[in-house]
């Protein structure tokens, strides 16, 4: 892959296969950056089911839609658009799992986030986190997990995401020991 970024793998990935098939122009290196944007506004929406006032959820879509500096990063060849889009869609499975304990939501919580962190590593922490709030609700709530449940769904998109997350860290420790680890200064 020829424009391979360091810290955004993701978005790397996805410039490098619309620079094949756009070219150079800058429209096509932003591309994927602008695409994510629409999974910003389904995330949007996907958190408008969690909230029952008119009022809150305009106030909610303009804080995202109105922002000029958080649109900004959807019109960039970064990873942050995505990496944002990707969170908040990860967020919006987790309060549906919450909700509706579907396994399908905890699946899709874990894939959003790994494509948000594969967009920008820096946000490891944050997906710990909440990762961490997930198993103490699985843990208070454990009377809703059958065996088959935890055996084919929950086991083994835990095992992937720690084991993506262990690759993370020590991708990042690595480009931490080149020298080529960007921390947004």
């Amino acid at each position: 892959f020829g424009c391979f970024g360091l810290i955004n793998l993701s978005n790397s990935f996805l410039t490098d296969i619309s620079f094949h098939f756009f070219g150079s122009d800058e429209w096509a290196l932003r591309l994927p950056s602008l695409l994510s944007f629409f999974i910003l506004v389904w995330a949007l929406y996907r958190l408008m089911k969690f909230l029952e006032s008119d009022v809150s959820k305009i106030i909610l879509t303009g804080a995202f839609l109105l922002c000029f500096p958080l649109l900004t990063f959807y019109g960039m060849c970064r990873g942050y658009g995505i990496s944002m889009a990707f969170y908040l869609l990860a967020f919006s499975f987790v309060l549906d799992y919450f909700k509706n304990q579907k396994s399908a939501s905890f699946i899709f919580f874990i894939i959003s986030f790994q494509i948000g962190i594969s967009a920008n590593l820096t946000l490891m922490i944050p997906a710990l986190l909440i990762t961490a709030l997930v198993i103490l609700f699985q843990c208070i709530n454990y009377k809703m997990l059958t065996w088959k449940t935890l055996t084919f769904f929950i086991l083994p998109f835990y095992i992937l995401h720690f084991f993506l997350i262990s690759f993370w860290t020590n991708y990042s420790l690595y480009l931490k020991e080149k020298g080529a680890l960007y921390y947004g200064e």
